[in-house]
C-alpha cells in the first residue's frame, strides 16, 4: 500500500458509532457507509508504538449537511477521526486513497 503523506486528501468511510448523526455514518440515507474527504494532519510511525497503530493517522474529516442543508451542531461541518488505519478500498471506521 501506498504509505501516508501529511497533508494528502484521502477518503475515510465512517461507521455506526454513538453519538454521530445518522446523516454522517450513512450516505444519503441508502444505508451504505459514507466515504468523505479528509485530510491527514498526523501519522503516527512511531517505532515504540503497538504494530496496530503504527502508520495509523489523525484525520480532518469534511462532512456534508444534513437533509434540511445545516451540519450537525453537535459534530460540525468538520469530523476529528483519530490513529485511523489504513484499507486498499473503502471500510467503515479505515481511510483509503481516492482514485
Amino acid at each position: 500500500m501506498k504509505p501516508p503523506v501529511l497533508g494528502a486528501i484521502v477518503g475515510y468511510v465512517f461507521q455506526d458509532q454513538p453519538g454521530l448523526p445518522k446523516e454522517y455514518a450513512r450516505d444519503d440515507g441508502r444505508g451504505r457507509p459514507a466515504t468523505r474527504p479528509a485530510i491527514i494532519v498526523r501519522i503516527w510511525n512511531a517505532p515504540d508504538e503497538p504494530a496496530s497503530h503504527r502508520d495509523s493517522v489523525q484525520l480532518q474529516v469534511f462532512c456534508d449537511t444534513n437533509k434540511d442543508g445545516r451540519s450537525n451542531d453537535a459534530t460540525g461541518p468538520l469530523y476529528w477521526a483519530t490513529s485511523v488505519v489504513q484499507s486498499e478500498g473503502p471500510e467503515p471506521g479505515k481511510w483509503h486513497w481516492l482514485a
